[in-house]
């Protein structure tokens, strides 16, 4: 979720990449988080969000297996709805 705390703000892409060296990014990952604002995101534009997430994984992901780990500071609406997706995609 974006705002309100600055520990919702996620570090630079070179951070990042110090320490995950692993990581692979994507195309059009920006140095500087461009979502965060000092608004809090409503629970819909999250939904919004992982459900695009979600229906890239499952369309592009041809695996038996997935493993999604949201992490929200106050997961109940936000993780009925990873349940809710999920069930209605398998």
């Amino acid at each position: 979720m974006n705002g309100a705390h600055s520990c919702d703000k996620r570090g630079t892409r070179s951070e990042v990449q110090v320490e995950f060296p692993n990581v692979v990014f994507e195309n059009g990952f920006e140095e500087d988080d461009i979502l965060w604002t000092p608004e809090r995101e409503s629970y819909e534009s999250v939904e919004r969000r992982a459900k695009l997430v979600l229906d890239r994984v499952f369309q592009n992901d041809h695996d038996d297996t997935c493993a999604v780990a949201p992490c929200f500071s106050k997961v109940t609406k936000p993780q009925q709805f990873f349940y809710r997706y999920i069930s209605h995609s398998a």
